[in-house]
């Protein structure tokens, strides 16, 4: 290969470019709700003072037995409670819907591009001898079985097969059982998870709560899974050159990583 040439896997470099914008986006969303939270809680604080559940609870007048009816409230007592209780949704309720949402988009990620992967991985090596829907398990255990094929020649560590694992059980837990942990297929698991202090946990209610360290966790750990079989399967890249597949001159990528730099996703 000549000295002034280098080699570019476009399949490999699509993958880390999505990687890459699932890191942006989540950094993005963690500051821009805590910047939300602490406008909206300056807000509130400077209109009707420090408030708390309990004084609020404490303004309204008892209900009856059903816990229902209707009553006489002083406007300025009802617009006191409809602020707090918009605060009370930006500071609680949509961080953790937001964190829900970015676990089963990680979680999508990771299985869009696996199973692209695994598609690519057939066509450089056509003697591979069974396809990704040759198996009929769930969408891990099947990129699992088709990676542990012989003629596939990759390996991953069994670390990070667990933390793909653990991925899935939360999003399952999120999707099916809306983080409900009694109702989830992996309750067990779970329970035990919330124990490691690694960004979940289980609410009074019994629901799952997410949090950012989590995320971050679960990107992390998508990218090493991606990296690994990468390197095993001999992908090509920018510094990579045992598999030529695109050869771009270095001053031309030098370009393109610059005007990349540059262009927001």
């Amino acid at each position: 290969m000549p000295a002034h040439m280098v080699d570019y896997d476009f399949h490999r470099a699509q993958t880390m470019t999505t990687l890459n914008s699932l890191e942006d986006y989540c950094n993005t969303m963690k500051s821009a709700l805590e910047l939300a939270q602490r406008r909206d809680q300056a807000r509130v604080v400077k209109r009707f003072g420090r408030l708390t559940s309990k004084k609020i609870d404490h303004l309204f007048p008892p209900l009856g037995e059903e816990g229902f009816g209707t009553v006489k409230i002083d406007k300025r007592v009802f617009d006191t409670w409809q602020a707090y209780e918009k605060h009370a949704k930006r500071f609680f309720e949509m961080p953790s819907q937001v964190r829900y949402s970015m676990m089963i988009l990680i979680f999508i990620v990771f299985e869009t591009r696996a199973k692209a992967l695994c598609q690519e991985l057939k066509r450089r090596r056509p003697h591979i001898p069974h396809t990704i829907e040759c198996y009929r398990d769930g969408i891990v255990k099947r990129i699992k079985l088709f990676l542990g094929q012989e003629a596939c020649r990759v390996s991953v560590p069994p670390n990070i097969w667990e933390e793909i694992e653990c991925l899935q059980k939360v999003r399952n837990c999120l999707v099916h059982a809306d983080g409900l942990i009694t109702e989830s297929d992996n309750q067990q698991f779970l329970q035990q998870l919330a124990k490691k202090k690694i960004g979940f946990s289980i609410d009074e209610s019994g629901r799952a709560e997410i949090d950012f360290l989590l995320c971050r966790r679960m990107v992390k750990s998508v990218r090493a899974f991606f990296v690994s079989v990468f390197k095993c399967g001999a992908f090509g890249s920018a510094t990579f050159k045992t598999r030529p597949v695109n050869k771009f001159p270095p001053e031309l990528w030098d370009i393109y990583e610059r005007i990349r730099e540059d262009v927001p996703y």
